[in-house]
Formats: structure tokens, C-alpha cells, sequence
């Protein structure tokens, strides 16, 4: 999995506001009929499980548990920023 630089800056800025953050957290989680949801938390440093995966890139951490990470693997995490809003 990979972070982009256009992320990892949105995701320092979200940081900033939040005390004590260790970093993003992205889950996938069943979603119904619309299929996969992604879920994506701000966790404490006390809140970091010992089994998830670490990925670092431009100064922020991501974690991801070891069954999302199944299917986040040869993903890109991106943020976009357009007109009627903006999303990673």
C-alpha cells in the first residue's frame, strides 16, 4: 500500500487538529449490496493494535489491520480535492 505526497500532506493537516494522533487508520469493513466500505479513524498511540501493519511515507503513519490489509494490498491512498468537494 501506498500513500501519496497530495495524502500525506491532507493527512498531517487532519492531524494537526487532532491531539495525541498517532497517525490515519483504514479498515475495510463489509458494506451490503454496494459492496466494501472503508473506514478510516484517527487512533491514539495507545490505541495501535500489535498485529497491524505500519506503513510509513512523507512523515505520517498508516495503519492497517492484517484481514484489510488483504485487500488493500497494491493499493494508493490519494486525495482529491474538486469542486463539489474533496475525498480520499
Amino acid at each position: 500500500m501506498t500513500v501519496t505526497e497530495t495524502a500525506a500532506n491532507q493527512i498531517k493537516s487532519i492531524m494537526e487538529s487532532v491531539s495525541s494522533c498517532a497517525g490515519l487508520r483504514i479498515a475495510i469493513a463489509g458494506g451490503g449490496c454496494s459492496g466494501f466500505k472503508y473506514d478510516f479513524e484517527l487512533p491514539t498511540s495507545g490505541e495501535i493494535e500489535d498485529d497491524d501493519n505500519v506503513f510509513e511515507s512523507f512523515g505520517i503513519k498508516v495503519f492497517v489491520d492484517p484481514i484489510s490489509l488483504e485487500y488493500l494490498k497494491g493499493s494508493e491512498l490519494e486525495w482529491k480535492q474538486e469542486v463539489f468537494g474533496a475525498r480520499f
